[in-house]
């Protein structure tokens, strides 16, 4: 269904729908997070995960990214399982077990600049398998490309948010967010948004 139109269905109904924070992480100034929707008539819940971007205190922008009827325990672990992995293998440096978690008709999405977007901008660097192991070949030519510590992810079925640190060789300190769409145990989508 689409998030927009939901959001307006509940935004309409009376009394308003119930709404519960189950998971976030941030990064900078977005904010994802795992949200329950409970009607107030008894309807069954449905499950949104969205991103917010906040300043001074309010909210200025806010990206739904999933929404289902359905919280699917295991299809978030494995999402999980998928981006520990993906980690692992950066920090090892192991750059044929970090491309063997891409989908080889994965897709990759980054930031057009526009503050008010989000990942809406396909990599220009990576358009298919082949540019892809080009890419992150090497990127991994001398060793990981960074060392990544994980701070948190939110998942909602086979989409997971995931903020960390990344530590350059420079030793300069990076935020990051991005968002993965996994599908069969790989990465189908991924799109770095900050």
């Amino acid at each position: 269904q689409d998030p927009d139109r939901l959001t307006g269905e509940i935004l309409a109904r009376r009394p308003f729908a119930r709404v519960n924070l189950l998971d976030s992480v941030a990064a900078g100034d977005l904010v994802a997070a795992k949200l329950k929707v409970t009607d107030a008539e008894g309807a069954p819940p449905t499950y949104m995960l969205a991103i917010y971007r906040v300043r001074e205190g309010l909210i200025h922008d806010l990206w739904y990214i999933a929404s289902s009827k359905l919280d699917d325990a295991a299809a978030a672990k494995s999402a999980e399982e998928v981006i520990a992995s993906f980690g692992a293998a950066n920090n090892r440096g192991d750059v044929e077990a970090f491309l063997a978690l891409f989908s080889p008709q994965a897709k990759n999405f980054r930031n057009s600049g526009d503050v008010h977007t989000l990942g809406d901008k396909p990599s220009v660097r990576i358009v298919d398998e082949k540019s892809r192991r080009a890419a992150y070949l090497q990127m991994f030519a001398n060793g990981a490309p960074a060392q990544v510590q994980k701070l948190g992810t939110v998942a909602l079925n086979n989409m997971i948010v995931v903020s960390e640190v990344a530590t350059l060789p420079t030793g300069k300190v990076i935020d990051e967010m991005s968002v993965y769409r996994i599908e069969n145990g790989l990465i189908a989508r991924d799109w770095f948004v900050f």
